[in-house]
């Protein structure tokens, strides 16, 4: 990711301006130049951008951690663990604009996988950015919390890469429906002479698979 060098006040004002919207600062530069270049963001940009943002975090926490800083690792790794939930919920098409959203879909999540960990862990994870404000966790508790927080991680990466599968497979499906029909289609209008035009087929053939790919929910 390109790094900008910003004057101290503007840096300040996005600092203030992210906090305000519960993103990132990243996540907010990013949107706002897609804004200015006319170039909206897909979900599977926003989730790769997101993925990327999890994994800068996380490699700063190990960093501050090292360097016995645990109040700036707290809050790093509390950003390693939200910028994956978000990376989960872009390829949904979803965008988590605030701490509630998160804390929602967490737990949606949790309970659609029946996995308990998935909320301890996210816990964990909020216990770690109440510490970047209070500074009353031990540095052993925060060191074990990070920890944590890379099961979390790996955790939800493969469900990010089983969602991507899922909907791999889904699309191959789909096409293989669609071949089924059109052959189909072919054989019953055209006969032993094959597809006959002029008889109103290629408007039908059209349609039924315009029908098809919306209820299979493609585009």
């Amino acid at each position: 990711m390109t790094l900008l060098t910003l004057p101290k006040k503007v840096e300040a004002r996005l600092r203030e301006e992210a906090e305000k919207a519960g993103v990132s600062e990243e996540e907010l530069v990013l949107e706002a130049l897609s804004k200015f270049l006319n170039e909206p963001l897909d979900p599977e940009t926003k989730s790769e951008l997101h993925l990327k943002l999890s994994e800068k975090y996380l490699k700063d926490a190990e960093e501050f951690l090292a360097k016995g800083d645990y109040v700036q690792a707290s809050e790093k790794a509390w950003g390693a663990a939200s910028q994956i939930v978000k990376a989960l919920a872009a390829r949904e098409g979803r965008e988590l604009g605030s701490n509630r959203e998160l804390h929602n879909y967490v737990a949606e999540l949790s309970r659609k996988k029946k996995d308990r960990e998935i909320i301890r862990c996210w816990l964990t994870a909020t216990s770690l950015h109440q510490n970047f404000y209070e500074d009353w966790l031990p540095g052993e508790a925060v060191r074990s919390a990070v920890e944590d927080i890379k099961a979390f991680i790996e955790r939800l990466s493969l469900l990010k890469a089983l969602s991507a599968s899922l909907e791999f497979y889904r699309k191959i499906h789909l096409f293989a429906s669609l071949l089924s029909f059109a052959s189909y289609h072919l054989r019953s209008h055209g006969g032993a002479g094959g597809f006959r035009p002029g008889v109103g087929g290629e408007v039908q053939l059209t349609d039924a698979i315009q029908r098809l790919i919306k209820r299979a929910g493609g585009s």
